[in-house]
């Protein structure tokens, strides 16, 4: 009995893993991504030296949403959802942010130059991509530690802890997609974007983020193929 039901799981994980695929219209994709914070440990003002907020974070992960549709043989159209949290911030010399923690929140829609779609071999089960678009994004702040002292003659103001500051940039995705069976496949991609802001709390005026990421992806609409 349990040689018919391995032979059967091995036939019929066979003709998955070999059964053509149809082209997809939409498809939705949900991924983690762990990434970093290039550039340099400090920031220079005119001549006014204070630390990186952003290049000094360690610990850099989150989740992103994409729906992509297509739009011809070799484009497509999208937009993505993007979480990211930073800690673990550490910098030679400079205590200013320890343990202070930063989540971003991003919306960017995007155009995709990708392989063209072939039914059968190599082609037909991975697709090469290159996504590109504008970015806009908000950016949450929490200090445990104030950074400097508000003082006035009653000594009643708070000193501020926190802030939300709006950012915005450039985004690119290079990655590739195996599909795994007519619905569902596997995503992974290296993600950059550059984006300027402006905050009271820190003197980054703006800030790289790279990150390598895995996701999921849902085949949401096939083409249809109708035989005579």
């Amino acid at each position: 009995m349990k040689e018919k039901v391995l032979l059967a799981v091995l036939v019929i994980g066979y003709g998955i893993s070999n059964a053509q695929i149809l082209e997809n219209k939409f498809n939705l994709s949900v991924g983690y991504k762990t990434g970093w914070f290039p550039g340099k440990p400090s920031v220079n003002n005119d001549n006014f030296i204070s630390p990186s907020l952003f290049h000094n974070y360690y610990k850099v992960y989150g989740i992103s949403i994409k729906g992509t549709g297509r739009t011809g043989s070799n484009s497509g159209i999208g937009a993505c959802l993007d979480y990211t949290n930073a800690s673990d911030w550490d910098a030679r010399k400079y205590e200013d942010y320890l343990k202070s923690k930063i989540a971003l929140y991003s919306f960017s829609p995007f155009i995709q130059i990708h392989n063209k779609f072939i039914e059968g071999g190599f082609a037909n089960r991975v697709r090469t991509f290159i996504n590109v678009g504008p970015l806009i994004g908000l950016a949450n702040l929490s200090l445990v530690n104030s950074i400097f002292d508000i003082e006035n003659e009653n000594n009643d103001v708070a000193d501020p802890l926190e802030s939300s500051d709006l950012f915005f940039g450039f985004m690119g995705f290079v990655g590739l997609e195996v599909a795994l069976n007519q619905v569902a496949g596997l995503n992974f991609e290296t993600s950059f974007s550059h984006n300027w802001i402006s905050s009271k709390l820190y003197s980054d005026s703006h800030f790289t983020n790279i990150n390598v990421g895995l996701g999921l992806i849902l085949n949401l609409r096939k083409e249809k193929h109708y035989n005579y």
